[in-house]
């Protein structure tokens, strides 16, 4: 009975069916392995196949035609896209690799032994590898074998897609298996499942524009090169040093020296990244999402940012900053004069430091709003400069003090001059040159905006000690 209680017909089997279903297992193995043998590997239909192999893994399996001839011999048969014919091509004994027979600029055929061989094959002279033909080629007395080559792919660009520098057919490690420079023919490529990686000049990168791209024994695969990004500055926008397009990542993958020249990339998502032609300044991520569509040319406007204007009066800075008010960090920076900086929308403090030295890096206009597509002009125009009054010699530095908390705004070292500063109320503080001599403070004075306010150091000036608290009442305290 099972183990339910129910009596099973037949719980037992008998030594003898066992045996036997093992011989007809044994016997239909015996049967696929000798189909296998029965037939030739290069009468297999071509396949595909992922490869993942170094730039000389050799490639399996391609068709051949046979007649008979006067001698043994063999030839390449002409793939109907192909217009000229192959570099060069060599046929290789199957054993050792020797070359047996070598022929340039021709389809064959060449007279061969009969015996077994391999073929290699080579494209262009100056682009491209050498591709082996794994498969072992017979040639048998009086016959001429003709080696049907293998498919190819071909890129259909859409009318804007410029000339590349460097287009092919890479592995998964990003290395060529097969490439052309400066065109866009068709290459010749074994059956499998490839990448087709376009470089579109020489200080670009390589970018992998099409993923599993099957190519069958024979034909021709067409990959259309139709989507990309153009960039739109504005008549304002300095043209950088380079700009680069990012993944979701933030990974460069693609990038353009000198100039706003459309790119090749692949639908998806990317960012842009803008790096200014100058030596201090920061790259700045310009867009941190867009959309590229299936079969689109993305038009991405470049043209929001801050121009500083300043009076005719003011220094040329050591430096200017802007500090994105949310991170407090440095977006961009420029030194040695004002200039229009290319910034993505946002909120932004302007910073100046007047020199390298001594010198406070100083909130001049904080709360700048940036809107897209709208290039912000911040007036550099309101300041201070000192009449000594009798007075000639320079301090050992001076400084304009926030009159409420005393906070430095601006410093000067060892030199009289004119300084930037926002509109306020201030004190002038000053370190007199001399031994033991201690700090004084004048003010505090007005600032009014757009305009250089000068202020006369007249009068007596107080010490810069702390305030002392005034005396307790302890007439009512208690002990």
């Amino acid at each position: 009975q099972g183990a339910f209680g129910v009596k099973n017909e037949r719980a037992d089997v008998t030594r003898s069916e066992l045996l036997g279903g093992a011989v007809l297992v044994a016997l239909a193995i015996g049967a696929v392995a000798l189909l296998y043998f029965l037939f030739p590997r290069e009468a297999r239909p071509p396949g595909t196949r992922s490869i993942e192999g170094d730039i000389d893994s050799e490639f399996n399996w391609c068709d051949v035609e046979r007649e008979p001839a006067a001698q043994s011999a063999i030839a390449l048969k002409q793939p109907n896209w192909m217009d000229a014919a192959l570099d060069e091509w060599c046929v290789l004994d199957a054993a050792s690799g020797a070359v047996v027979a070598r022929v340039s600029q021709s389809w064959g055929p060449r007279n061969v032994p009969a015996g077994q061989y391999r073929v290699r094959v080579r494209q262009y002279a100056s682009d491209g590898m050498d591709i082996t033909l794994s498969q072992i080629i017979h040639v048998g007395e009086g016959e001429l074998v003709r080696v049907v080559l293998c498919g190819g792919v071909k890129p259909e660009p859409a009318e804007w897609v410029p000339t590349p520098y460097q287009w092919g057919i890479v592995n998964q490690r990003g290395e060529y298996l097969q490439f052309a420079s400066g065109r866009w023919d068709a290459l010749l490529i074994p059956p499998g499942i490839f990448r087709l990686a376009i470089q579109q000049d020489p200080e670009s990168a390589r970018v992998v524009y099409a993923r599993d791209v099957g190519v069958p024994g024979a034909g021709l695969v067409m990959v259309k090169i139709d989507s990309g990004i153009k960039p739109a500055p504005a008549e304002w926008a300095p043209t950088p040093r380079r700009w680069a397009v990012t993944s979701r990542l933030g990974e460069e993958i693609q990038h353009v020296a000198g100039t706003w020249e459309t790119v090749v990339v692949p639908p998806g998502r990317y960012g842009l990244v803008i790096y200014p032609d100058s030596p201090e300044a920061l790259p700045v991520r310009y867009l941190t999402r867009f959309e590229v569509e299936e079969s689109e040319l993305a038009t991405v406007p470049i043209d929001s940012g801050i121009t500083a204007e300043a009076d005719s009066w003011v220094p040329i800075p050591y430096a200017w900053y802007v500090v994105d008010m949310t991170t407090g960090e440095d977006v961009q920076v420029c030194k040695g004069r004002w200039d229009h900086l290319l910034i993505p929308p946002g909120r932004y403090d302007i910073r100046i430091q007047p020199d390298a030295e001594g010198c406070v890096k100083m909130s001049y206009m904080r709360g700048v709003i940036v809107p897209p597509g709208k290039r912000v002009v911040v007036k550099v125009d309101t300041g201070i400069e000192i009449d000594p009054g009798e007075s000639k010699e320079a301090p050992q530095w001076w400084a304009v003090l926030d009159s409420q908390h005393r906070e430095i705004v601006q410093r000067v070292q060892g030199k009289w001059g004119k300084v930037v500063t926002p509109p306020g109320k201030y004190l002038i503080g000053m370190q007199p040159r001399g031994y033991n001599k201690k700090e004084v403070v004048f003010g505090p004075f007005d600032v009014r905006p757009g305009c250089l306010n000068k202020i006369t150091l007249r009068g007596a000036a107080r010490f810069a000690e702390p305030e002392k608290p005034a005396p307790k009442d302890r007439r009512n305290s208690k002990p």
